[in-house]
């Protein structure tokens, strides 16, 4: 469920779409809790290992930053 979440958070997709992701390896792990176990999960990665699930994040940030800095469109 976090690999799903920042997989997603790494290809640039909003919260929602990264949320809907995880949700849907939580439930294909056998997971049956409701959103708010799988945000309370989020959360507590964020909080212990917050480098780990948005380091992907913010180096696609950096990217697409530059890129715009530069006149670049990717898309």
């Amino acid at each position: 469920m976090g690999q799903a979440y920042r997989d997603a958070a790494g290809r640039g997709l909003d919260t929602v779409e990264c949320l809907n992701l995880a949700r849907a390896a939580y439930r294909a792990a056998g997971g049956a809790g409701g959103d708010e176990t799988i945000t309370g999960m989020i959360a507590s990665l964020s909080v212990e290992r917050g480098e780990w699930l948005w380091g992907p994040m913010d180096e696609w940030w950096a990217r697409n930053v530059e890129a715009r800095v530069n006149g670049v469109d990717l898309g």
